[in-house]
């Protein structure tokens, strides 16, 4: 094996004389894919495959500079395997071996229908060299490791060479992965990220995960192996830049945080209610009727879900959606309206298969008015209209208290964390 991968080498810098840069290059390229192939423990004739596509992986460079003045990816794709195949058919005797190392070179720039391990390693080596060689900023380093990086050994040294986290992104379609982490689906802001509705989701590992922490707005649901130490330490920091508060019901994730961040939390305490309050449609109604006549009880419509945007006390009523066309399709909300403007509403945080978290709030100076029990009235008839569940945390007493009057009833009390500096 040694001897066929000297050869090709050689062979390959004969190919590319003069051409310091890329004779480094795929020298960079084969380095890599050898490494991450022997750590992720590659039988010998799957390991020498990787490292003869990562050696001969660009030679089509040099004929479409010849042939079409160009580098395009393509058209390197196109050109590149049937030079690979000469060089090595004078090297070795395994045709099986050529064969797939001209499909190889033939596709490593298509990151789609991959379809074996020494194809997505050649992807993860080629990718960490390029980064380096292009300057990508970190955001497109994040962007490659989650849409092409699949091995767990091709994720930690790209990790070491850009000093990135221990968090990747899980996409929705996936959330099926960290459904045993978050058993309780009384809880609607992660059954809005399970149901591939809401939030977004990380994990320490893609493909078999052990700690999750699911994101909707300004709250990181953690869970998972307290082993994960890197993962809980990184998602700290996201929660500490971004104010977010953290929730786990796990003690010993609690002791963990606490161990590694000794500036300590700022403790909320909050209540989960019943997901459906007991209370008639005629109860509703008749609260609704007492809405004082200089204000108007309106749906969120587009007009109002931007005006919401703009206000720090009620962007939260719209801004876990991607935008109006996703928040008039899936969400749902009211909105108390004094001349034009919104001063009180009750709206859909995140929304879940079978319902929505409630979101409420009212501006300081029209508080104390009952605002907010008539606009969450209508916003709970609103759910047994259509046959959906108005699910209510409640962040605070005052929350705690109007659910209680609108019939909800206490699950279970419990803390949330909020980072605090240093």
């Amino acid at each position: 094996m040694t001897e066929a991968i000297n050869k090709t080498i050689l062979a390959m810098m004969d190919y590319y004389r003069g051409d310091a840069k890329r004779i480094s290059h795929f020298l960079k390229v084969h380095s890599y894919a050898k490494l991450i192939g022997e750590l992720e423990c590659l039988d010998t004739e799957t390991q020498l495959t990787l490292e003869l596509a990562a050696i001969v992986h660009d030679i089509g460079i040099k004929v479409c500079e010849e042939k079409y003045n160009s580098t395009d990816g393509s058209l390197q794709e196109l050109e590149g395997a049937e030079p690979a195949g000469d060089i090595l058919n004078g090297i070795i005797n395994n045709t099986e071996t050529i064969e797939r190392v001209k499909f190889l070179v033939a596709h490593h720039h298509t990151y789609d229908g991959v379809d074996g391990i020494d194809y997505r390693i050649l992807l993860e080596a080629d990718f960490i060299v390029n980064a380096y060689e292009d300057g990508l900023s970190k955001p497109a380093v994040l962007s490659g490791r989650r849409n092409i990086f699949r091995t767990k050994s091709g994720c930690d040294i790209l990790n070491k060479c850009f000093a990135l986290t221990s968090i990747y992104e899980l996409p929705k379609t996936q959330a099926s992965f960290i459904d045993k982490f978050f058993t309780d689906h009384t809880d609607s802001c992660t059954t809005s990220f399970l149901d591939g509705r809401c939030g977004i989701a990380f994990v320490d590992d893609l493909s078999t995960p052990s700690a999750a922490a699911i994101i909707v707005g300004e709250y990181v649901y953690l869970e998972g192996n307290t082993k994960c130490t890197d993962f809980f330490k990184d998602i700290l920091e996201l929660a500490k830049e971004n104010k977010m508060t953290i929730i786990t019901l796990d003690k010993n994730i609690r002791k963990l945080l606490n161990k590694i961040h000794p500036a300590g939390f700022k403790k909320t305490i909050r209540y989960q209610m019943s997901s459906k309050p007991e209370i008639s449609k005629k109860a509703l109604n008749d609260n609704i009727a007492s809405l004082p006549d200089a204000f108007e009880l309106v749906r969120i419509k587009e007009d109002l879900y931007y005006q919401a945007l703009g206000n720090d006390w009620s962007k939260y009523f719209v801004k876990n959606f991607k935008d109006y066309k996703d928040f008039e399709i899936n969400g749902r909300g009211y909105a108390v309206v004094y001349n034009g403007r919104i001063v009180c509403g009750v709206s859909s945080y995140s929304v879940c298969d079978d319902g929505y978290e409630v979101m409420v709030a009212t501006h300081p100076a029209f508080r104390r008015k009952g605002l907010a029990f008539i606009c969450a009235s209508r916003f709970i008839l609103s759910c047994f209209k259509h046959g959906r569940l108005p699910y209510w945390d409640c962040a605070n007493e005052k929350s705690f208290a109007l659910s209680r009057k609108l019939g909800y009833t206490l699950v279970r009390e419990y803390s949330g964390l909020m980072p605090l500096p240093g």
